[in-house]
């Protein structure tokens, strides 16, 4: 076998050529001096990057305080002749920083789409097709889908699943407004406007009784009235206007 040439040794470094010896260190000194254990490198690391994360931890903190959370949730219960009256009323609404508005509204699911892009011209809100996963915040229109049972958590969070039961109307404004009235209570309002169903009335007394308020459209402004008067008679409404009148009113009250 050859024999191994010796590593090279690197020439000796004279004083005159030492880059440390405007600190008063020679290299006798430097060459002596013990090595950084790599150990307390890491630590040194590792507590710089504990401090990152208890940082990064707080601001998280932060975002699910109740000053990040939804304040109020308007559901928007629209059945025939909806349309029109929900685009007349949210035209109308200003700015709002409080409160995340649920429309659910009777319709084919091939006239959604269109739907959400008439609204999306009348109003400066937000208009959403909500996907699972997504976050609400003030300001945000949610239309329900027409297929699936739409969650919305006081986080914000969006859950889509499949309805519990088959129900005649699609999708089931009573049905949202059982899951609202639980997560939000008092937090909670429903405007109802023209339908022609019995949708929306149980409802309406589930939401009223814990602690929430309802709005209905004028019947005289409907184009059918027969969720109105279905919520008038059970003496659940404080407030009767047509769609311009509860824009104004929502707009005095949820400034």
């Amino acid at each position: 076998m050859a024999p191994v040439a010796p590593a090279a040794v690197p020439p000796p470094i004279d004083d005159e050529d030492n880059p440390f010896a405007d600190l008063g260190l020679s290299l006798d000194a430097i060459n002596a001096a013990p090595p950084i254990p790599l150990q307390r490198e890491a630590m040194a690391e590792s507590s710089s990057e504990d401090d990152f994360m208890r940082e990064f931890a707080a601001l998280g903190a932060l975002d699910q305080s109740p000053s990040a959370a939804i304040e109020h949730v308007v559901i928007l219960g629209a059945s025939i002749g909806g349309p029109d009256a929900v685009r007349e009323f949210l035209s109308g609404v200003t700015g709002n920083k409080t409160t995340v508005f649920v429309l659910a509204q009777h319709m084919g699911a091939d006239f959604v789409e269109l739907m959400a892009q008439q609204l999306q011209r009348a109003t400066r809100l937000n208009v959403l097709m909500p996907q699972a996963g997504q976050s609400a915040k003030a300001g945000d229109i949610l239309i329900v889908p027409v297929a699936e049972r739409m969650l919305l958590e006081p986080s914000g969070e969006i859950r889509l699943t499949v309805p519990d039961q088959a129900s005649p109307y699609s999708p089931s404004i009573d049905q949202v407004l059982f899951d609202l009235a639980d997560r939000f209570g008092d937090r909670a309002m429903a405007i109802i406007f023209s339908g022609m169903a019995h949708d929306a009335i149980e409802g309406a007394k589930y939401l009223s009784g814990r602690g929430g308020r309802i709005w209905v459209q004028d019947p005289t402004t409907c184009v059918v009235s027969s969720m109105i008067d279905g919520a008038m008679e059970a003496g659940v409404v404080s407030f009767i206007g047509s769609p311009t009148d509860l824009a104004q009113q929502f707009n005095r009250e949820f400034k």
